[in-house]
């Protein structure tokens, strides 16, 4: 690598460090309190020890670990408090790159040191002081390995500069690295930051995944207060009911309708019923003749019978339709 083209890579590597730097101070401590969808739950999103709203913050806290151990993540609680910073395993803190300040303010001083440190390898006996050596003093290595190895200028400048560069070589892997590692950093807050921001949906989408999976029993309004949803986190809100296709009146109405359904379902099993009661009931007229029983007899057995069975139907007709009447303008069809 030429001089020109590494000191171009400094450059370029010194501002994004700059700019990630930024984001991590700006990030400082933070937490996985997710306040805004306890607030919305009612009690029987906390009831019992593994309650839903447990069970929720558990399981995201699962996924955030695992997001943090595959990017080389980890946590550092900040005291004794709940608060912690986000850092890399292979750096205990990201605010404290102690080893590494002088490399995000790296410059021609970086080449300077290498060539130092390289004359401290190859001109050990010699008495300098390093402090007093500057970037200039290649020319007196230069002239030193022309007379000490017999080499030409042009050969004794190269076998410098791609020793001079091959020292720093590891310098620059490393600040690469650093900037991957703050990256990584950044990554993990963005992870948490966002779904902070959208704890209400993602709370809301879990309960709604555990009741169509069987995992929970009754109604989404159970477990969420949906008016407050609605009031205060329209934003969330809007998104589930785009992604779900409920609206809101649908998901305040379901345990009404599921109660209609049940009303509904018990009507018609009713006027089955009914009918099969009918069938036995004209078979026993059909035995009662039979047996002796007078047609006159027979046919005022079967009128009652009917006349029973028709008012009784009509009844149930009537309580059907009204049924079905609630459960679609409930249902808003």
């Amino acid at each position: 690598m030429e001089t020109k083209e590494f000191m171009q890579k400094v450059e370029e590597l010194k501002q994004d460090i700059r700019a990630q730097l930024k984001q991590v101070t700006n990030q400082g401590r933070t937490n996985a309190k997710l306040y805004d969808a306890s607030y919305i739950g009612t009690d029987k999103a906390f009831k019992g020890e593994y309650s839903p709203f447990y069970e929720f913050c558990r399981t995201e806290w699962d996924f955030f670990t695992e997001f943090l151990n595959e990017n080389g993540l980890e946590t550092k609680q900040y005291a004794r408090t709940s608060s912690f910073y986000i850092v890399s395993n292979d750096y205990s803190d990201v605010r404290d790159f102690i080893d590494y300040n002088n490399l995000s303010e790296v410059s021609e001083s970086v080449l300077e040191k290498a060539v130092i440190d390289f004359m401290d390898n190859h001109l050990y006996y010699e008495q300098r002081n390093d402090k007093d050596l500057s970037f200039n003093d290649v020319d007196y290595l230069i002239g030193y390995f022309m007379n000490q190895y017999e080499l030409t200028l042009e050969e004794s400048f190269d076998y410098i500069q791609e020793s001079v560069l091959d020292s720093i070589d590891d310098e620059l892997s490393e600040l690469e690295e650093y900037v991957k590692t703050l990256e990584a950093v950044n990554e993990g807050y963005d992870y948490l930051n966002q779904f902070k921001e959208n704890q209400v949906y993602n709370f809301i989408s879990y309960i709604q995944d555990k009741l169509e999976n069987g995992y929970l029993d009754g109604f989404l309004v159970d477990y969420i207060d949906l008016e407050t949803v609605k009031e205060k986190y329209p934003t969330q809100y809007g998104m589930f009911l785009n992604d779900t296709n409920f609206t809101h009146e649908q998901l305040l109405n379901e345990p009404k309708v599921a109660q209609l359904n049940e009303e509904l379902d018990d009507t018609r099993n009713e006027l089955k019923e009914l009918e099969e009661k009918l069938n036995q009931d004209t078979i026993l007229v059909a035995h009662d003749l039979i047996k002796g029983a007078t047609p006159y007899e027979a046919i005022a057995r079967l009128t009652q019978l009917v006349d029973i069975f028709q008012q009784k139907q009509s009844e149930l007709i009537v309580l059907e339709n009204e049924l079905m009447s609630q459960l679609l303008e409930l249902k808003g069809e």
